[in-house]
C-alpha cells in the first residue's frame, strides 16, 4: 500500500511539473506564430499631413502607424493639395515594422508657353481659338498652357486646323504645307461609344453620333465630341479630296482617371490607332484615355507600321514623336522634258499634263510616251520603269513646215475694227493666224477717225507686224468720210 501511495505521489508531481512547463511555453509559441502573420506599417511624408489610403481604407494624415497588418502585398495612396498623388504597391513583413518615408512632388504652377506658326506659302492668317492672331511666320508668346485650336488660312488654299497642347515654359511649333484648293471635297464618318455624342467640326456643331459629314474641305480639321457624364473627346482628322475619313471614339465617364497623348510623326498625316481604334491622324492630341498602358500604331501609305506600347498618366498629357520608316519603293518615276517645252504628255494614252514634268508612282514595266505640240511633229517612244528608279526622256521637237503666215495689227487709237479681205476679225490690237500666202486687204475703222486701208503680202512661215496711226476726222474738215489716202504702213516681217 505504501509503495502504491509513493508511486501515485510521483506521478502527480510529474504531471504538475509538465503542466507548469506547458503553461510557460504556450504564450511564447503563440506569440511567435502571431508575429509571423502580422506586421506594422509606419508611413511618413515630406511634407507631412498627406492623407493615407491603405487598401482603399482611409487611415488619416501622415505620419501614420498601422498595426496588425497582415503580412504580404498591399496598396497605398498619398494625396495632398498642391502635390502629385503618390500610388504604390508595398510589402509588409510579418513580425517586423515596415517604415516608408515618401517625398511628395509639388505641382509647380505652370508658366505660359510660346507658339510658333509657319506655313508654305507664307502670309497665311493664323487663328487661335477662333481669334485672328497674326500671319505666318509668327511667334505668339504668353499662351496659356492648355489645348488650343489653331487654324491657318490662305486664299486659294485649304484651311489647316490643328488642336495643339501648348507646353509651359516651352515653344510649340506648327509648320504646315498648305494644300491648294482643288474644288473636290471629302467626307468624315464619325461613331462613338456610347453614341448620341454632340460633334463639333472646327468648333461648329454638326449633330450627334453616328454622323456622316459630307462636303468637307480637304485638309486637317479639329474634332470635338461632347456628352453629358463623359469627358470631352478631342482629336484632329485629315480629309483627303474625294475620300472618306473615319473616326471611332470611345468616351470615358467623368471621374475615371484619364490622360492624353500628344502624338506627332515624321512625316505627318499618319493614321493613329490606339488599342485597334482609329483616333485621327498626326499631329493630334488624343484625350480621355484611361490611365495605364495602351498599344499605339501609326499607319501611313508607303511607310512601315510603327507599333509601340505607351503609358498614359492620369491628369497629364504625354508628348510623343516618332519617325516612320519608308517601305522599299514599289513604283518608279519618269521625267519628261521637251525642246521646246509646254508639249502635251500622253502616258499609255492618258494625258499627264505638259512638259517639263516628273511623272511619279509609275508601275514597273514598259510604258508608251507620246509628246506632242501644235506646229511640231509628235514624238513617240517606249520607256522601261524600274521600282525606286527615275528615268528621264527628252523629246527634241521638229517643227512642221509652215503653209500659212501671221499678221499682227496694232493701232493708235486701239480698239479699231479690223477687216481682213472685207471680213470683220475683231478689234486692235489683234493677231491673225493661219493666213494663206498672197496679197490681202486690211481695213481699220474707228469712230471719229478716217478709215484706213492697205494691202499686205503674206508669206508662209512669216509674221507681218503693222503699227498703224489713224487720222482724226477733225484734222481734215473737208473729209467726206471716205477712205484715207493709202500711206505705206510701218511693218516688219519675222520668222515664226
Amino acid at each position: 500500500m505504501k509503495a502504491n501511495r509513493d508511486h501515485n505521489r510521483h506521478v502527480l508531481t510529474v504531471s504538475i511539473i509538465l503542466a507548469l512547463l506547458l503553461i510557460s511555453i504556450t504564450p511564447a509559441v503563440l506569440a511567435d506564430t502571431s508575429s509571423s502573420l502580422f506586421g506594422t506599417l509606419t508611413v511618413s511624408s515630406v511634407p507631412s499631413g498627406a492623407n493615407l489610403v491603405f487598401d482603399n481604407v482611409n487611415k488619416g494624415n501622415t505620419p501614420v502607424t498601422v498595426q496588425n497588418v497582415l503580412a504580404g502585398s498591399h496598396t497605398i495612396s498619398l494625396t495632398k493639395d498642391g502635390y502629385y498623388e503618390y500610388d504604390a504597391d508595398i510589402t509588409v513583413v510579418g513580425g517586423k515594422t515596415t517604415t516608408l518615408s515618401i517625398p511628395l512632388v509639388p505641382i509647380t504652377p505652370p508658366g505660359n508657353g510660346t507658339l510658333f506658326v509657319n506655313s508654305t506659302p507664307s502670309g497665311a492668317k493664323v487663328f487661335i481659338d477662333d481669334f485672328l492672331a497674326g500671319s505666318t511666320p509668327a511667334t505668339f508668346k504668353n499662351i496659356t498652357p492648355v489645348e488650343h485650336i489653331v487654324t491657318v488660312s490662305l486664299a486659294g488654299y485649304d484651311n489647316y486646323t490643328e488642336t495643339v497642347w501648348v507646353t509651359s515654359n516651352a515653344t510649340t511649333i506648327i509648320d504646315v504645307d498648305l494644300a491648294k484648293v482643288n474644288g473636290v471635297p471629302g467626307s468624315i464618318k464619325i461613331t462613338s461609344t456610347p453614341s448620341a455624342a454632340t460633334v463639333y467640326l472646327d468648333n461648329v456643331n454638326k449633330g450627334t453620333t453616328p454622323l456622316n459629314l459630307d462636303n468637307v474641305g480637304a485638309g486637317s480639321h479639329a474634332i470635338l465630341l461632347k456628352k453629358t457624364g463623359y469627358n470631352d473627346y478631342r482629336t484632329n482628322i485629315n480629309v483627303v479630296s474625294g475620300q472618306t475619313a473615319t473616326l471611332s471614339a470611345t468616351l470615358t465617364p467623368v471621374g475615371q482617371k484619364t490622360g492624353a497623348l500628344n502624338i506627332k510623326s515624321n512625316p505627318s498625316g499618319a493614321t493613329i490607332m490606339i488599342d485597334t481604334v482609329s483616333k485621327g491622324t498626326t499631329p493630334a492630341t488624343v484625350s480621355n484615355l484611361l490611365s495605364g498602358t495602351h498599344t499605339l500604331v501609326l499607319k501611313k501609305t508607303g511607310y512601315k507600321d510603327y507599333t509601340v506600347i505607351v503609358s498614359v498618366m492620369a491628369g497629364r498629357t504625354t508628348n510623343l514623336s516618332y519617325t516612320l520608316t519608308k517601305l522599299p519603293p514599289t513604283t518608279g518615276s519618269i521625267v519628261v522634258n521637251s525642246i521646246p517645252s509646254g508639249a502635251t504628255i500622253l502616258l499609255d494614252g492618258t494625258s499627264k499634263g505638259t512638259t517639263n514634268r516628273t511623272l511619279e508612282d509609275i508601275a514597273p514595266g514598259t510604258h508608251a510616251i507620246v509628246v506632242k505640240k501644235e506646229g511640231y511633229v509628235s514624238n513617240t517612244t517606249n520607256v522601261t520603269v524600274a521600282a525606286g528608279k527615275t528615268i528621264t526622256y527628252t523629246a527634241q521637237m521638229s517643227s512642221i513646215a509652215a503653209t500659212t503666215g501671221t499678221i499682227v495689227i496694232k493701232s493708235n487709237p486701239s480698239g479699231a475694227n479690223v477687216f481682213l479681205d472685207s471680213v470683220n476679225k475683231g478689234n486692235s490690237p489683234i493677231t491673225l493666224t493661219n493666213i494663206p500666202p498672197g496679197i490681202h486687204s486690211i481695213i481699220l475703222r474707228a469712230f471719229n477717225y478716217k478709215p484706213y486701208q492697205t494691202n499686205v503680202n503674206v508669206t508662209a512661215g512669216r509674221t507681218i507686224v503693222l503699227n498703224i496711226t489713224m487720222t482724226r476726222n477733225a484734222d481734215n474738215p473737208t473729209s467726206t468720210g471716205g477712205f484715207s489716202p493709202l500711206p505705206i504702213p510701218t511693218y516688219m516681217t519675222a520668222v515664226v
